[in-house]
Order: structure tokens, then C-alpha cells, then sequence
């Protein structure tokens, strides 16, 4: 195992943000988009264009750990959390996000990954598949990678209800009061995600045995065909590329 000598910790957790996407205007005041100005772009007074500046930010965030909620408002709130979390538990963590791309886009502002034993995997630019910080000893993996499913899907093979989603033509900030089913909206993808990653460490026994990727799921089963089926390997063996060429032909047609 790539964790061998490591101290683990086996406890499902899973990390969840929601945030606001907006124009800042002329004025200086951010609005939403408008779908009749697609370009979000003002006039100034001497006829030029002008495109409207994209500003977003994080006003809710949400963490689920031993079947317990946390939540918090701001970056700060969450860099605490962390803290706290570190030094109840120093061993190596396993985070699940949904959708881990989104989230990695915000996630360095508040969280160190430029250690040189920090670790990103990615499939390519903004593809996220996990990343580990040595600040926390914690390892964020991407629940969509593991499952290739929406948010929405999962939860409806699991026998969960994926709530409607909240209204996005609202500016939030973390000053924006949020009533109790905004809040019930917030928690309900941590509790979605968490019961899957039960579902899968029920199968895998332990949190750091689940595969990284839905491929990954593949693989081993393929190689438990493979002790009991000799002769299977021999031609599944033969069929792997031997020259570049082959691999960029198969590729190509992929």
C-alpha cells in the first residue's frame, strides 16, 4: 500500500462549500447575470464597451465528520476548523468531495498545497482527482471520480433525496442571514456523499482501501478474475499495446 508506516485515520468525512458567482457593475455594485446581456458588458459615455469584471465568493461551508455537522461562514471559520481537527487527529485524513475540481479552486487561498511533499492528482488542467497537504496531513479525494455520477443520481441509488437547489439569481455573502431550508440545502450533499463513502468502505472495509477512481473499482476486480483464470490474463496481455505507435492509434480511436 502507498500508505505502508503511515498512521491512518479510518473516520468518514466529507467537505462541501456553496458560493456565489457575480458581475461587479459599473458602479461598483455586484449583480447577477443577465441573460438578456449575455456579454455582461456597459456602455460609458463615449459609446465603448466596456466587459463587466466576474467576482465570486464563499459564504457557506459545510463538513460532516462521525455523523456530526460543522458549518461555518468564512474562510477563517474554516482554517480553524482544520487546526482544531489536526490536533485531534494527527494521523493521515481522507476528505470526500463531490466534485473535488470545483472545490480546489478555492481551497489554496485557505490551505497550503506547495509543500514538496504535497501531492495533486489530476486527470488534466482543473480535474482534480485528489490532493493531499502535508499542513493537515489530509488527503482531499474526489467522490465523482469514484462514482461518475451527479450529486443527484448518487443519492437516488443510494435511496436518498437530493434537495432542489437554492436560488442562484441571490447575491449571498457570509453575512447573509440564511433561513433553515437554505441551511437543510447546504447539508443534505455532505449527508449524500458521506453515506455513499459508507456504502464503499463497507465494501473495502477501511476509508484508505476505496479506490481513487471508478476505474480503479475495475481493476481490482479484473485481477481477482485473473489469479482464478490463467488463461484469461494470457490473452487480455496479449492484447496491450507494444509500441507507441499502437498506444497513440488506440488513443486516437478512444
Amino acid at each position: 500500500s502507498r500508505y505502508q508506516g503511515q498512521r491512518l485515520c479510518d473516520t468518514i468525512m466529507t467537505f462541501d462549500i456553496e458560493t456565489t458567482s457575480c458581475y461587479i457593475d459599473r458602479s461598483g455594485t455586484p449583480v447577477v447575470y443577465d441573460y438578456n446581456n449575455p456579454g455582461m458588458k456597459w456602455i460609458d459615455n463615449a459609446g465603448r464597451s466596456h466587459k463587466m469584471q466576474r467576482a465570486g465568493v464563499m459564504y457557506h461551508w459545510q463538513f460532516k465528520i462521525a455523523g456530526c455537522h460543522f458549518t461555518g461562514r468564512s474562510w477563517e471559520d474554516l482554517k480553524t476548523f482544520m487546526q482544531e481537527l489536526h490536533k485531534l487527529c494527527p494521523a493521515r485524513k481522507f476528505i470526500y468531495v463531490h466534485n473535488l475540481s470545483f472545490e480546489f479552486g478555492w481551497l489554496p487561498n485557505v490551505i497550503s498545497f506547495s509543500d514538496p511533499e504535497d501531492i495533486v492528482l489530476a486527470r488534466e488542467t482543473h480535474r482534480v482527482m485528489s490532493a493531499y497537504t502535508k499542513e493537515y496531513n489530509t488527503e482531499f479525494k474526489c467522490s465523482y471520480y469514484l462514482t461518475h455520477k451527479s450529486l443527484a443520481s448518487w443519492a437516488k441509488q443510494i435511496g436518498m433525496e437530493k434537495s432542489k437547489d437554492l436560488d442562484y439569481n441571490v447575491i449571498r455573502t457570509p453575512l447573509t442571514p440564511m433561513t433553515e431550508s437554505e441551511i437543510r440545502y447546504c447539508l443534505i450533499d455532505v449527508d449524500i456523499v458521506y453515506r455513499g463513502i459508507e456504502i464503499f468502505k463497507e465494501k473495502y472495509k477501511h476509508v484508505y482501501n476505496i479506490p481513487l477512481t471508478q476505474t480503479g473499482e475495475v481493476r481490482r476486480e479484473l485481477r481477482k478474475v485473473y489469479k482464478k483464470d490463467y488463461y484469461f490474463y494470457e490473452v487480455c496481455r496479449k492484447l496491450q499495446p507494444t509500441s507507441l505507435l499502437q498506444m497513440q492509434w488506440l488513443l486516437s480511436a478512444f
